[in-house]
């Protein structure tokens, strides 16, 4: 290529590119704080690292391009819209990213800790992670590929839902091709929030989910795992929710090392002390690590082998016995 046309060509590349700042004014934000979650949004899901405000004028000041200035330009009109939203509204990046931006506008949850349990559920789930709270207008503002805001567009569905909640379907993870995944919402009945976190730490542990967060306000728990690992999880759910002491509920999984789980129901006369004693002495007595309980009600959870989960059985009828 000729030298004045090697030139023209990167100056014509260097123009393409090339940054300015431009100010957006926000004329309904109410605080600071409001106009600062508005920049976070900015920078974290439009990924914008030049972004200040200003409280008094009610401005946000940009510096990037003409790309960048037009993302701008909709998430602040989105977002200081007064009337509210209907949702979710959308926003495609283009330009060789095939990411999608979504503001989901919620009904049924409304406070800051709502939204912000909501937010950790869903982001773990559908493995988004430039995801953010707008919580003056109750939203979600969220970025990812296809396959994850459809997770996204899924889990706020089966989330904002008035009480009473319900149990979801599963729903498949399209993006986990090596051990294929399903999420799922699982809704419990009468718990209190302590309960609800007991039940969430035990079924976490005996099941051996990672991807298993409670939601206090709406008393469910939103779970990613295996097909098997969410049966489990669901099975474990149940016999806590509607117990049947005798005999004692067993689940046999294809877990070749600890294929057996089982529920032990205690008398309620058992104090959470003795109850936690119990526990430390199945697990040295019987060199089970998944030994868990529960305070209320009284309940201990094994996994193990047949003849591990058989001997604990029998330490905890001995310890346990009226005397």
């Amino acid at each position: 290529m000729p030298p004045r046309f090697l030139a023209a060509a990167l100056f014509a590349l260097a123009a393409s590119a090339q940054t300015s700042d431009r100010v957006f004014f926000t004329p309904h934000v109410q605080s600071t704080a409001d106009l600062q979650s508005i920049v976070s949004i900015v920078r974290s899901v439009g990924d914008i690292q030049q972004v200040t405000a200003e409280f008094t004028r009610k401005a946000i000041t940009v510096k990037g391009d003409a790309a960048q200035f037009a993302f701008v330009d909709w998430a602040t009109h989105e977002l200081d819209d007064p009337t509210g939203g209907a949702g979710p509204r959308e926003y495609r990046i283009g330009e060789g990213d095939r990411s999608i931006v979504r503001i989901y506008y919620l009904t049924n949850i409304k406070t800051p800790l709502e939204i912000q349990e909501v937010l950790n559920a869903i982001r773990s789930v559908a493995d988004v992670q430039r995801m953010l709270p707008y919580n003056t207008a109750a939203a979600l503002v969220a970025r990812g590929t296809a396959d994850e805001m459809a997770a996204v567009d899924w889990l706020v569905h089966e989330l904002d839902q008035p009480a009473p909640a319900k149990t979801s379907a599963d729903l498949p993870m399209p993006w986990t091709p090596r051990v294929p995944e399903v999420a799922k919402v699982f809704a419990l009945k009468t718990a209190t929030p302590v309960q609800l976190q007991e039940i969430a730490n035990l079924t976490r542990s005996v099941a051996d989910i990672q991807r298993f967060f409670p939601i206090s306000s709406s008393r469910v728990i939103v779970a990613r795992g295996t097909a098997e690992q969410i049966a489990i999880a669901g099975w474990i759910i149940q016999q806590l929710e509607n117990p049947t002491p005798a005999p004692p509920p067993e689940y046999r999984t294809t877990d070749k090392l600890n294929p057996v789980i089982r529920i032990a129901f205690l008398p309620e006369t058992v104090t959470v002390q003795s109850l936690l004693e119990t526990v430390n002495v199945v697990r040295a007595a019987t060199r089970l690590a998944r030994v868990f309980p529960i305070t209320h009600p009284k309940v201990i959870a094994i996994r193990g082998t047949a003849d591990q989960v058989s001997r604990a059985d029998l330490l905890l009828n001995e310890l346990t016995a009226p005397k």
